[in-house]
């Protein structure tokens, strides 16, 4: 009889095979299964694309507040500190204007001293720039200084709403763009700017006529940059912000709108996005507060993550910038101004906040001593009242011990000459301090004040009123008359219509600008102190207006019908 008859043996030698190349057929599909589940896990797994850092409103090359805040060395410091913490993911900047000028340096390099420090910037990173309403303070006759600064940005400007007409500055016909497209990691990123129209607070300018209607040029820009192809749009503007909340609402019909990246306030602010708007972000002037933004990418969402950046002495400096841009241009003021360091006066104990959140928000001892001085222009004539926007004051910092001719300079950016006029209490109440109340916050048109006291108050929409309107006087506060015609110390630019104030409409008999108030200031401090401070150097020639105003008898008149109204913008 055979040993296997039936042949079982073989059978189940093929069967533990079978068994077993099952086993390793569903194993082989269980990992394929892991590993795709672990694919698809990883594929959806948000990833950071793209960083932003945000700037804006800076008019200096060094930090303010007695150095603790704020400071471009200590921007790049931190944008170089970005790029090695996320070595994998693209760093760019974006600036929403504002930096030719107004500032000290600007006064004497016409913004040189801007485009060498944002050249700087865009070695590190690329730089893209919108024009803020300063970067065409230059006159028609000066403009050429606006052509030499674009023609040496290494960095992108930008602007949309700039008319391409015969008149236009050929450097800003064929050196500026109207949008921009290009891809960083996995994002192609649409950026447009928009700046301020001269009816809004800007500068018209024969070489520059800017369109006012910003939400239609803003969608024009949103729709080319979606059919481009852009995942991501930006609006880079300088705008006030109730212009910005308007724009913001194109995400409801344009989702991949996100955000807007924003300047011209001076303050920090943010507006989240929602379904309905786009992100609003604005930071502090000087760079004392900046945004960072994180764009991240989950699956075909891109999301945004910001977060605000105090620019303060826990950054530290970056000696490079320091030493090859700012410590340059502080050599070149010294060079051509060697007085700056000359005290004027010693203020033992004390300090002038002439900081932005002061002088743009309430009362500030600073413009309370300017505009008390205000009140000195002419011996001989009382002045009732002085008020002063409060961005003609530019200097951002704090006073302290000692005030040199460098926080007079930089404290006046401008001209500003004094004029006197006879206005009636009524128009001075509606159309003059009413008007400055219902400012917002942080805006350069607040009044700083002297002669008169108020409070500020809610009106039941929300809006501030103003209250318990009083004259001050060396015998206490008296009552406001309506009906009286009051003295006021107003400076040139408000009284020629700037900010929106119609001075010349209610005003019939009035003294022309005289003396500037930069004199004027250097004359009261100077004349206030007996303990001067020691100079560095043997001779120092001092500048022209420490000179006093030349002793004529200023003589009123009349504002014609034909002056009365406001040059049309």
């Amino acid at each position: 009889m055979p040993d296997n008859p039936s042949g079982n043996k073989d059978d189940n030698a093929v069967s533990w095979v079978s068994l077993i190349l099952l086993v390793g057929f569903v194993l082989l599909i269980a990992l394929a299964l892991y590993l795709g589940s672990g694919a698809s896990t990883r594929a959806s797994r948000p990833s950071t694309e793209l960083i932003v850092v945000q700037l804006n409103d800076i008019y200096r090359l060094d930090a303010v507040r007695a150095g603790k805040r704020g400071g471009l060395a200590r921007v790049v410091s931190l944008i170089r500190q970005i790029k090695d913490q996320n070595p994998q993911v693209p760093v760019i900047v974006l600036h929403a204007g504002d930096f030719l000028s107004p500032s000290l340096e600007s006064s004497l390099f016409h913004g040189s001293q801007m485009i060498d420090a944002l050249n700087f910037i865009h070695g590190i990173a690329p730089l893209y720039v919108v024009p803020g309403n300063h970067e065409f303070d230059y006159s028609d006759d000066d403009k050429f200084y606006l052509t030499d600064a674009i023609l040496k940005s290494k960095f992108q400007w930008i602007v949309s709403n700039i008319e391409q007409n015969e008149a236009l500055l050929p450097a800003l016909r064929f050196n500026v763009s109207q949008h921009h497209l290009q891809r960083f990691g996995n994002i192609n990123l649409g950026i447009f700017g928009l700046t301020l129209d001269g009816a809004h607070g800007g500068k018209d300018r024969a070489y520059a006529e800017i369109s006012g209607d910003y939400r239609r040029t803003a969608r024009d820009e949103i729709e080319y940059l979606e059919r481009e192809g852009a995942d991501l749009i930006i609006g880079l503007t300088h705008l006030n912000i109730g212009d910005d909340h308007d724009i913001a609402e194109l995400k409801q019909p344009y989702p991949r709108f996100l955000w807007i990246a924003g300047g011209h306030e001076h303050s920090l602010d943010r507006e989240p996005g929602w379904s309905g708007a786009a992100l609003i972000t604005k930071g502090d002037s000087n760079a004392r507060t900046i945004w960072k933004v994180s764009v991240v990418k989950n699956n075909e969402n891109i999301e945004l993550l910001e977060e605000s950046i105090p620019i303060d002495e826990t950054i530290p400096t970056d000696p490079l910038f320091t030493q090859d841009v700012e410590n340059v241009y502080r050599l070149k003021v010294r060079n051509v101004r060697p007085y700056m360091d000359t005290v004027v006066s010693t203020v033992p104990n004390r300090c002038y906040d002439g900081t932005e959140e002061a002088v743009r928000e309430r009362e500030s001892d600073w413009g309370d001593y300017l505009t008390d001085t205000m009140r000195t222009t002419y011996r001989g004539i009382p002045v009732d009242v002085a008020v002063l926007n409060s961005g003609s004051i530019r200097i951002d910092d704090t006073i302290c011990e000692r005030l040199t001719f460098e926080d007079l300079e930089r404290t006046f950016a401008y001209p500003t000459p004094v004029v006197l006029v006879k206005l009636k209490g009524e128009f001075l109440r509606k159309h003059i301090l009413e008007d400055s109340v219902g400012s917002k916050r942080g805006d350069g048109r607040f009044l700083q004040i002297s002669g008169v006291s108020f409070r500020r108050d809610f009106s039941a929409s929300g809006s501030e009123i103003l209250k318990d309107l009083q004259m001050q006087s060396a015998g206490g506060r008296v009552a406001f008359d309506d009906n009286k015609v009051y003295v006021v110390a107003v400076n040139k630019y408000i009284f020629d219509c700037q900010d929106g104030y119609k001075f010349r409409q209610f005003v019939t008999d009035y003294i022309p600008a005289g003396p500037d108030l930069r004199t004027l200031t250097y004359a009261a401090l100077s004349a206030s102190t007996t303990n001067k401070g020691q100079i560095v150097g043997r001779i120092i020639d001092l500048p022209e207006y420490v000179k006093l105003p030349s002793a004529v008898s200023p003589k009123w008149q009349t504002l014609t019908a034909a002056d009365k109204p406001c040059p049309s913008k």
